[in-house]
Protein backbone atom coordinates (compact mmCIF):
# COMPACT_ATOMS: atom_id res chain seq x y z
CA UNK A 1 0.00 0.00 0.00
CA UNK A 2 2.82 2.73 0.83
CA UNK A 3 4.98 1.46 -2.22
CA UNK A 4 1.66 1.94 -4.16
CA UNK A 5 0.90 5.57 -2.60
CA UNK A 6 4.90 6.60 -3.12
CA UNK A 7 4.56 5.31 -7.02
CA UNK A 8 1.08 7.59 -7.19
CA UNK A 9 3.24 10.58 -5.33
CA UNK A 10 5.75 10.01 -8.26
CA UNK A 11 3.52 9.97 -10.77
CA UNK A 12 1.70 13.03 -9.62
CA UNK A 13 5.12 15.45 -9.11
CA UNK A 14 5.80 14.42 -13.22
CA UNK A 15 2.45 14.98 -14.32
CA UNK A 16 1.24 18.17 -13.14
CA UNK A 17 0.55 20.68 -14.78
CA UNK A 18 1.94 19.52 -18.24
CA UNK A 19 -1.46 20.81 -20.25
CA UNK A 20 -1.55 24.06 -18.95
CA UNK A 21 1.95 24.11 -19.23
CA UNK A 22 2.16 23.50 -22.91
CA UNK A 23 -0.98 25.31 -23.82
CA UNK A 24 1.66 28.24 -24.58
CA UNK A 25 3.68 26.28 -27.08
CA UNK A 26 0.48 24.83 -28.64
CA UNK A 27 -0.93 28.32 -29.23
CA UNK A 28 2.36 29.76 -31.21
CA UNK A 29 2.17 26.47 -33.49
CA UNK A 30 -1.85 26.98 -34.18
CA UNK A 31 -1.30 31.00 -34.92
CA UNK A 32 1.75 29.93 -37.37
CA UNK A 33 0.03 27.15 -38.96
CA UNK A 34 -3.54 28.58 -38.75
CA UNK A 35 -4.05 27.97 -42.54
CA UNK A 36 -3.12 24.13 -42.91
CA UNK A 37 -4.98 23.22 -39.35
CA UNK A 38 -8.04 24.57 -40.41
CA UNK A 39 -7.35 23.26 -44.11
CA UNK A 40 -7.11 19.79 -41.79
CA UNK A 41 -10.02 19.83 -40.38
CA UNK A 42 -12.00 21.09 -43.24
CA UNK A 43 -10.19 18.57 -45.49
CA UNK A 44 -11.94 15.90 -42.64
CA UNK A 45 -15.49 17.53 -42.92
CA UNK A 46 -15.33 17.59 -47.13
CA UNK A 47 -14.73 13.67 -46.95
CA UNK A 48 -17.52 13.11 -44.71
CA UNK A 49 -19.78 15.02 -46.75
CA UNK A 50 -18.89 13.81 -50.14
CA UNK A 51 -18.89 10.17 -48.91
CA UNK A 52 -22.71 10.84 -47.21
CA UNK A 53 -23.93 12.63 -50.66
CA UNK A 54 -23.33 9.54 -52.69
CA UNK A 55 -24.75 7.66 -49.85
CA UNK A 56 -27.41 9.77 -50.24
CA UNK A 57 -28.07 9.65 -53.99
CA UNK A 58 -27.94 5.94 -53.29
CA UNK A 59 -31.03 6.22 -50.78
CA UNK A 60 -28.84 4.33 -48.30
CA UNK A 61 -28.94 7.71 -45.78
CA UNK A 62 -31.56 10.34 -45.17
CA UNK A 63 -30.53 14.13 -44.06
CA UNK A 64 -27.24 14.72 -42.43
CA UNK A 65 -28.11 15.54 -38.71
CA UNK A 66 -24.73 14.58 -36.74
CA UNK A 67 -20.76 15.07 -37.29
CA UNK A 68 -18.92 13.41 -34.44
CA UNK A 69 -15.17 13.73 -33.97
CA UNK A 70 -13.60 11.64 -31.49
CA UNK A 71 -11.25 9.99 -30.03
CA UNK A 72 -10.87 6.15 -29.70
CA UNK A 73 -9.66 5.19 -25.84
CA UNK A 74 -8.49 2.04 -28.10
CA UNK A 75 -6.26 3.80 -30.35
CA UNK A 76 -4.51 5.94 -27.78
CA UNK A 77 -3.15 2.88 -25.91
CA UNK A 78 -1.76 1.82 -29.67
CA UNK A 79 -0.24 5.55 -30.16
CA UNK A 80 -2.44 6.13 -32.88
CA UNK A 81 -3.55 10.10 -32.10
CA UNK A 82 -6.01 10.78 -34.36
CA UNK A 83 -9.72 11.79 -34.23
CA UNK A 84 -12.56 10.08 -36.32
CA UNK A 85 -14.83 11.94 -37.81
CA UNK A 86 -18.61 10.30 -38.34
CA UNK A 87 -21.29 11.70 -40.14
CA UNK A 88 -24.64 10.16 -39.44
CA UNK A 89 -28.28 10.83 -40.29
CA UNK A 90 -31.51 10.83 -37.82
CA UNK A 91 -30.79 7.27 -36.78
CA UNK A 92 -26.97 8.60 -35.13
CA UNK A 93 -25.64 5.53 -33.91
CA UNK A 94 -28.06 2.85 -35.34
CA UNK A 95 -27.01 4.45 -38.91
CA UNK A 96 -26.44 1.17 -40.47
CA UNK A 97 -24.20 3.49 -43.60
CA UNK A 98 -20.43 4.19 -42.12
CA UNK A 99 -19.23 7.52 -42.99
CA UNK A 100 -15.61 8.65 -41.79
CA UNK A 101 -13.05 10.26 -42.21
CA UNK A 102 -9.75 11.26 -40.19
CA UNK A 103 -8.54 14.11 -38.74
CA UNK A 104 -4.68 14.49 -37.09
CA UNK A 105 -4.28 17.05 -34.58
CA UNK A 106 -0.25 16.26 -34.25
CA UNK A 107 0.01 19.95 -32.82
CA UNK A 108 -1.92 19.52 -30.09
CA UNK A 109 -0.74 15.61 -29.26
CA UNK A 110 3.02 16.02 -30.21
CA UNK A 111 3.52 17.68 -26.44
CA UNK A 112 2.01 15.27 -24.98
CA UNK A 113 3.58 12.12 -26.85
CA UNK A 114 7.31 13.88 -25.63
CA UNK A 115 5.87 14.04 -22.11
CA UNK A 116 4.79 10.74 -21.87
CA UNK A 117 8.10 9.25 -23.54
CA UNK A 118 10.35 11.60 -20.73
CA UNK A 119 7.76 10.17 -18.11
CA UNK A 120 8.99 6.60 -19.09
CA UNK A 121 12.25 6.97 -19.09
CA UNK A 122 12.05 8.77 -15.52
CA UNK A 123 10.40 5.64 -14.76
CA UNK A 124 13.04 3.41 -15.04
CA UNK A 125 15.92 5.25 -13.20
CA UNK A 126 16.82 6.20 -9.38
CA UNK A 127 14.13 4.65 -6.39
CA UNK A 128 11.28 4.42 -9.17
CA UNK A 129 13.02 1.89 -11.46
CA UNK A 130 11.45 -1.50 -11.75
CA UNK A 131 8.31 -0.16 -9.47
CA UNK A 132 6.63 2.10 -12.05
CA UNK A 133 5.05 -0.63 -14.00
CA UNK A 134 3.32 -0.29 -17.87
CA UNK A 135 0.03 -0.14 -16.29
CA UNK A 136 0.60 2.81 -14.28
CA UNK A 137 1.97 4.93 -17.94
CA UNK A 138 -0.98 3.05 -19.09
CA UNK A 139 -3.12 5.28 -16.89
CA UNK A 140 -0.83 7.97 -16.81
CA UNK A 141 -1.76 8.10 -21.00
CA UNK A 142 -5.43 7.97 -20.87
CA UNK A 143 -5.82 10.22 -18.11
CA UNK A 144 -3.96 13.47 -19.73
CA UNK A 145 -4.91 12.62 -23.16
CA UNK A 146 -8.43 13.23 -21.45
CA UNK A 147 -6.54 16.92 -20.81
CA UNK A 148 -5.12 17.61 -23.86
CA UNK A 149 -8.33 16.61 -25.45
CA UNK A 150 -10.14 19.58 -23.87
CA UNK A 151 -7.14 22.08 -25.34
CA UNK A 152 -7.92 19.99 -29.04
CA UNK A 153 -11.75 21.11 -28.35
CA UNK A 154 -11.49 24.55 -27.46
CA UNK A 155 -9.58 24.72 -30.71
CA UNK A 156 -11.86 22.81 -32.90
CA UNK A 157 -15.46 24.66 -31.29
CA UNK A 158 -13.43 27.84 -32.70
CA UNK A 159 -12.45 26.53 -35.99
CA UNK A 160 -15.31 24.61 -36.91
CA UNK A 161 -17.50 27.84 -38.20
CA UNK A 162 -14.82 28.33 -40.76
CA UNK A 163 -14.13 24.71 -41.49
CA UNK A 164 -17.26 24.28 -42.82
CA UNK A 165 -17.41 27.21 -44.97
CA UNK A 166 -17.10 24.79 -47.86
CA UNK A 167 -19.39 23.73 -50.81
CA UNK A 168 -19.32 20.21 -50.04
CA UNK A 169 -20.95 21.30 -46.72
CA UNK A 170 -23.12 23.25 -48.51
CA UNK A 171 -24.33 20.62 -51.01
CA UNK A 172 -25.13 18.34 -48.59
CA UNK A 173 -28.54 17.46 -47.32
CA UNK A 174 -29.01 17.79 -43.68
CA UNK A 175 -31.39 18.65 -41.04
CA UNK A 176 -32.25 22.10 -40.22
CA UNK A 177 -30.52 21.55 -36.81
CA UNK A 178 -27.53 19.56 -37.76
CA UNK A 179 -25.26 19.13 -34.61
CA UNK A 180 -21.86 18.82 -34.73
CA UNK A 181 -20.39 17.58 -31.09
CA UNK A 182 -16.75 16.57 -30.35
CA UNK A 183 -15.74 13.78 -27.45
CA UNK A 184 -15.07 10.04 -27.14
CA UNK A 185 -16.04 7.56 -29.30
CA UNK A 186 -19.81 6.42 -28.72
CA UNK A 187 -19.21 8.44 -25.19
CA UNK A 188 -19.45 11.49 -23.93
CA UNK A 189 -19.61 14.45 -26.28
CA UNK A 190 -19.62 17.91 -25.92
CA UNK A 191 -21.84 20.42 -28.31
CA UNK A 192 -19.40 22.80 -30.60
CA UNK A 193 -21.67 23.83 -33.63
CA UNK A 194 -25.37 23.64 -34.12
CA UNK A 195 -27.37 24.48 -37.63
CA UNK A 196 -29.88 27.38 -37.18
CA UNK A 197 -32.96 27.42 -39.61
CA UNK A 198 -33.05 31.04 -41.66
Amino acid sequence: MIHEKLIQEFIKAQTEGWAEEDFPAIEQVLFANKKSILNDLSTAIKQVCCQASIQQAAGIKGPAAGICISFLRTNIMDDIWEYRVDLYDEKFFLDPTECCAVYKMDFVWQYLRKRLERLAVAAKTGMYAHKVRPVHLKKVKLNMAEEYHIIATTITQVAIGEAIKIPEYDALQKMDNLKITMGEYWGSNILIYEETKN
